[in-house]
Formats: structure tokens, sequence, C-alpha cells
């Protein structure tokens, strides 16, 4: 798998770890955590050579960490408007699902 495209899916995981209600990772624990992978020397180095729909992603990315700021809730809330994008989503073949949809709801009270 290709250097930017494991980058996004790894972020993705981490916003889902931060996620409600498995919330295991706390907010800037997730930042940093984000920051790390987007920074690292491959993914860098993949963003300077590649001007791909995965790299425009990965640059929207920095620029939400690089906002100092926002609160670490605040840039999670920014990271999920760019990851739960559909397009976004089709090029990872993931099916599109808002992640409020995916929240379980409490099941009802049968009587």
């Amino acid at each position: 798998m290709p250097t930017l495209e494991t980058a996004i899916r790894e972020a993705r995981a981490l916003l889902w770890a931060n996620w409600p209600p498995v919330h295991n990772l706390p907010d800037a624990e997730t930042v940093a955590r984000l920051s790390d992978i987007i920074s690292s020397s491959a993914v860098l180095g993949a963003l300077r050579r590649s001007d791909t729909f995965f790299a425009f992603v990965l640059r929207a990315v920095r620029r939400v960490l690089a906002d100092h700021s926002l609160t670490d809730r605040q840039v999670i809330t920014r990271l999920w408007s760019i990851f739960d994008d559909p397009d976004l989503n089709g090029a990872l073949d993931i099916p599109q699902k808002s992640p409020m949809a995916i929240v379980p709801r409490k099941p009802k009270q049968v009587r």
C-alpha cells in the first residue's frame, strides 16, 4: 500500500479510536499521534513527490494540525470534515457513512 494511503488509513483509525462510544484515545494524544503520522519523513517525502488526491488530503490535514489557535477538540472536529468525505471514502474503497450514523442507538424497550 502506498505511503500516503497508509498514512490516511492510520489517521482515520486514530480518529475512530477517539470517537464515542469507544473514545479510547484522549484528544491531546489523538492530535499528537496524528501529527507524528503526518510529519513522518516517509509521508513528507511522499508529499514532496506527489500531486495525487491523497497528497491533497494530507496537505489539508497538515494545515489543520498547524493551526495552533485551535483546541485539540476543534482540530479533531475539523479533521472529521476532511476524513468523512465521500470522494475520499470512495478512493479508499470505504462505504460512505457519516460517523454520526454509525454510533449505535439505544435499543427500544419492548413492553
